[in-house]
């Protein structure tokens, strides 16, 4: 089971290769309705940004319920970038959460799904008050939540599970007012965040 958790681990973190294009498919799957979840109840958007999207799914939730938002999907993998940018309507950028390539106040909402695992929060939370506009809103939404519980084959490949308290905590030291801590079935948690209008 270590190496196929492994090899699991390390393509969902950077997918790559017919190993990524097969991860990212099961993830499709199997993580659809945990983004359905996450991703209810949301303000209308104009500017939607998706840190750690892979291929785009989740976002394209989102496009649909907002069909005259922009799209933007960032991502380190150069697979996921190919696969996202085949659908016109997301601009698919390459990067990393703790040094987002846009402007100031580019986003009116910013989702975070199962992607906060594989980043230094506290750098990443101050990158996304940069980008969120004033009012605007940050989902972020995870299904791992208990760091005693993370399997070796997980943390051997970068993988770190936070509390939702911890995470709800990084987010109001970098400026957002937490507006919502939910956990749902399994272990599924959700942390609705806004950007403090000064």
């Amino acid at each position: 089971m270590k190496g196929l958790g492994s090899f699991y681990a390390g393509n969902a973190s950077r997918p790559h290769g017919m190993g990524g294009r097969l991860v990212l498919s099961v993830m499709s799957l199997l993580h659809r309705p945990f983004w359905a979840w996450a991703l209810r109840s949301l303000p209308s958007s104009s500017s939607i940004l998706d840190i750690g999207g892979g291929g785009g799914d989740a976002l394209r939730i989102l496009g649909s319920r907002f069909p005259h938002a922009s799209l933007t999907l960032l991502d380190p993998s150069p697979l996921c970038i190919s696969m996202a940018g085949r659908d016109g309507r997301i601009a698919a950028v390459q990067g990393k959460g703790e040094s987002l390539p846009f402007g100031n106040e580019s986003f009116d909402l910013i989702i975070l799904l199962d992607s906060v695992y594989y980043m230094d929060i506290r750098v990443a939370f101050s990158e996304i008050f940069r980008v969120l506009r004033p009012g605007g809103t940050v989902v972020i939404g995870f299904e791992a939540t208990d760091p005693d519980a993370v399997p070796s084959w997980a943390s051997d490949n970068g993988v770190v599970v936070r509390r939702p308290e911890d995470i709800s905590l990084e987010l109001e030291r970098a400026g957002m007012t937490v507006r919502l801590i939910e956990r749902g079935r399994h272990a599924w948690a959700r942390i609705v965040g806004v950007r403090r209008m000064c």
